[in-house]
């Protein structure tokens, strides 16, 4: 699961070489002169069921893009239930109200979801009450959060940004 996959003509190659992955896509942003689109971008060892994207209702105010919600579904072999994954790039320059309702799309996908689920990705939680407003609706959707070996650069104002939440 990759927020900010910026993709062009350069780089492509990287996901095409790897034909063991499956590769979906929610594009946030294309810049037309040098072809590149960037976004959330997912892989899989095999074709998800169904994919959707969302885009955030507010945008970043300096660049004027929106952020991208990535849900796809997959089949999982003996098991009645699905798996679906939700991949998020939250809204960042925003205040917590601007916050909320785009997170709201988040836990609207997940809460609309009976199996197996993962959401992980950049929350962008740099302020308490930020990651306080994400840990309370996982907590109400019976998700929990799963302990990542971090590295200390993936730190913005002493603060991780990206989580990753599991059905308990």
């Amino acid at each position: 699961m990759l927020q900010e996959a910026a993709i062009s003509a350069v780089n492509l190659e990287i996901f095409d070489k790897h034909d063991e992955f499956v590769w979906t896509m929610a594009r946030s942003y294309m810049r037309l002169a040098h072809s590149r689109e960037t976004g959330v971008k997912t892989g899989s060892r095999c074709d998800p069921l169904a994919s959707k994207s969302f885009t955030s209702p507010n945008f970043e105010p300096l660049a004027r893009t929106h952020k991208m919600l990535m849900q796809t579904t997959y089949e999982l072999k003996g098991c009645t239930h699905s798996l679906m994954v939700l991949n998020a790039h939250a809204i960042n320059f925003s205040r917590i109200d601007g916050y909320k309702i785009h997170m709201s799309q988040v836990f609207e996908a997940a809460s609309s979801h009976h199996g197996l689920l993962i959401l992980a990705g950049d929350f962008n939680t740099w302020s308490g009450r930020r990651y306080d407003h994400l840990l309370t609706a996982c907590r109400e959707l019976g998700l929990r959060e799963a302990e990542i070996t971090r590295r200390s650069r993936a730190r913005h104002l002493y603060r991780h940004l990206d989580h990753l939440f599991i059905v308990d």
